[in-house]
């Protein structure tokens, strides 16, 4: 425990290391008010995640050290960034200008330390006082334990002493300020290097190395910065703040990736003509089809429902509540409406069980709820359906017929 509570020294942070059996899942993390960043690495590239700051993960991180756990806690709000990628975000980093706001963040970096020196050495005190008051034989029960104990508090003394002593002399000098900080984060890997490229992939190693490290907002303020270009994405790729128009079922939805990993539906609209949201206290709306401000120029009809066209040759469809459209497997035809906006439909053709649109030029657009569709690339002059197939006079004189 103290290993992790006291991850913001210099010298001891390179020998609080977990066991080497322990998974490439595990790298590094870091805490704001409200998220929490994880970085891992895994199948040779580093994975993102932000999420909302909990109880669960805080926990997850920092007293049971399980970065797997925090994963799996934290979500799928994710992006995956190569190592490559990931050195030339820090370079850059290292090599522009530093953060304008770098001087209020390092004032409070030198408040916490001299809190927490000041802490640390009470119990340096302390156990000073503890051994001077046991006995011979007590002092040679304890006393390597002990002296092993003041060793390294003293040590996590002289380097957040250190620290602070640089931080205060260069306080109001920013590109000193910057130079500390990246200095500082290597000495987690203690390891030395001048030139940027070579930090940044000093790094990049540290992050992709077995152990847990917990990064320090105001410590590790441009390694953070750098990891923080690359923005997470919710499903699909969406990146965070973009928002799309989809359509799921009957409805058309508007939806937006938050910063917390949450898909806020910001609006909700019904996606096949004729149809209207349905609102009801304390329910979930839905859309429902009333026929509003629907023209029609043909209609078929099947066992569970029925479809259009509109003069501008765009389809919809309705029917049984939560029958109809549907596709053989039981999902919405989310594509009725949103298939045909592009491509005038001719007319439909239907059977007991199904339906198929045509094109202008005579040819099926697409059958449905069945996944079948005739074979080739026929014109149809004509269709008729039976109960479960669909047979058509072709453009050349022939007969072709499709289903069951």
């Amino acid at each position: 425990m103290r290993c992790l509570l006291l991850l913001s020294t210099l010298l001891f942070l390179s020998s609080c290391k977990t066991s080497t059996n322990r998974s490439k899942l595990e790298s590094a993390y870091w805490m704001q008010e409200e998220k929490v960043t994880l970085i891992h690495f895994e199948n040779d590239t580093f994975t993102v995640r932000t999420c909302q700051k909990s109880n669960a993960i805080t926990e997850s991180l920092k007293v049971r050290k399980d970065m797997r756990e925090a994963k799996d806690l934290c979500g799928s709000f994710k992006t995956a960034v190569p190592p490559a990628s990931l050195v030339n975000a820090i370079t850059e980093e290292i090599m522009g200008p530093a953060p304008a706001e770098i001087v209020s963040i390092k004032g409070v970096r030198l408040a916490k330390l001299a809190a927490e020196i000041s802490r640390l050495k009470q119990n340096i005190s302390s156990h000073e006082d503890t051994l001077s008051s046991l006995s011979d034989d007590e002092k040679e029960l304890i006393a390597g334990d002990s002296i092993a104990e003041l060793k390294t508090l003293k040590s996590q003394v002289f380097a957040m002493d250190n620290e602070r002593t640089l931080l205060d002399r260069y306080k109001n000098d920013v590109e000193m300020l910057k130079s500390i900080d990246v200095t500082t984060t290597l000495a987690l890997q203690s390891k030395v290097a001048t030139a940027a490229a070579e930090q940044a992939k000093i790094f990049v190693e540290m992050l992709a190395d077995i152990r847990i490290y917990n990064l320090v907002p105001d410590r590790d303020t441009i390694l953070i910065s750098a990891l923080e270009k690359f923005k997470p994405t919710c499903v699909d790729g969406m990146a965070s703040g973009e928002s799309r128009t989809v359509t799921e079922g009957t409805e058309k939805r508007k939806i937006q990736c938050k910063a917390n990993g949450v898909i806020e539906i910001q609006t909700v609209g019904c996606g096949m003509a004729g149809y209207e949201l349905m609102k009801k206290e304390g329910a979930t709306s839905y859309c429902a089809f009333t026929g509003k401000d629907v023209q029609l120029s043909e209609m078929v009809a099947t066992h569970d429902g029925m479809c259009g066209i509109s003069p501008q040759g765009n389809v919809t469809c309705w029917g049984k509540v939560g029958q109809f459209p549907m596709t053989i497997d039981g999902n919405f035809v989310s594509n009725i409406g949103t298939d045909t906006q592009t491509t005038v439909i001719r007319n439909l053709g239907s059977s007991t069980n199904q339906l198929c649109s045509f094109g202008q030029n005579g040819k099926v657009r697409r059958c449905w709820p069945s996944a079948t569709s005739p074979s080739g690339d026929n014109s149809y002059q004509s269709v008729q359906g039976g109960e479960t197939h669909m047979c058509g006079i072709t453009s050349a004189g022939t007969v072709s017929c499709w289903g069951k």
